[in-house]
């Protein structure tokens, strides 16, 4: 997704859903629609209107709040705290987990694997334990027949947006599927 895009799913989590005539931000900017339909108190909109931290809007302020704090949705203030939030999430969305439900009790699945995980246990694949690698190693997912398979694209190789995680039926390295060789005889299962 484009930093546009991040910004606007970052305003839209944090937004107060009200606005209003006018707003002071956190950074102490004014901001304010002149629109005479708003109630003014007596000589308000001039004050507003001769105060050089006041800048004119031709809609109603919104806010969002970050950290307890108010910022007003049209400052370019919040935007380099909300960048540096995406960017830490992006950089650490290995190490974020997800609620999941899998065989009636809640699991922490990493984020990175949260797909992958919901769509084998939706498909009859049971799984009984995932891993994204944190870093360290190639991200496995277990079944509870004794298979796995491995997960390239998160683990060792961050996981981000235009690289996402995959599975792949290439024999030399993305999915191998092993069984224990109790079950398969000592031979080896390759999708």
């Amino acid at each position: 997704m484009s930093e546009a895009g991040d910004l606007e799913l970052f305003e839209r989590a944090f937004h107060t859903s009200s606005a209003g005539c006018v707003r002071t931000c956190k950074c102490g900017r004014v901001f304010y629609n002149p629109d005479n339909t708003w109630d003014w108190e007596e000589g308000e909109l001039e004050r507003l209107e001769a105060d050089p931290n006041a800048e004119p809007r031709d809609w109603s302020i919104g806010t969002l709040i970050l950290d307890g704090e108010e910022y007003c949705c049209d400052c370019d203030c919040w935007r380099d705290r909300a960048r540096k939030a995406v960017d830490w999430l992006d950089r650490h969305d290995w190490a974020i987990t997800v609620p999941m439900p899998i065989n009636g009790k809640v699991q922490c699945i990493d984020r990175c694997l949260a797909d992958i995980v919901a769509a084998l246990n939706a498909g009859g694949i049971e799984t009984v334990a995932s891993c994204c690698g944190h870093g360290e190693q190639t991200a496995r997912v277990d079944f509870k027949d004794g298979r796995h398979i491995q997960v390239y694209g998160v683990g060792l190789v961050q996981c981000d947006r235009q690289n996402p995680p995959h599975l792949s039926t290439s024999e030399e390295d993305s999915i191998k599927a092993n069984r224990d060789s109790d079950l398969m005889g000592g031979e080896e299962d390759r999708a």
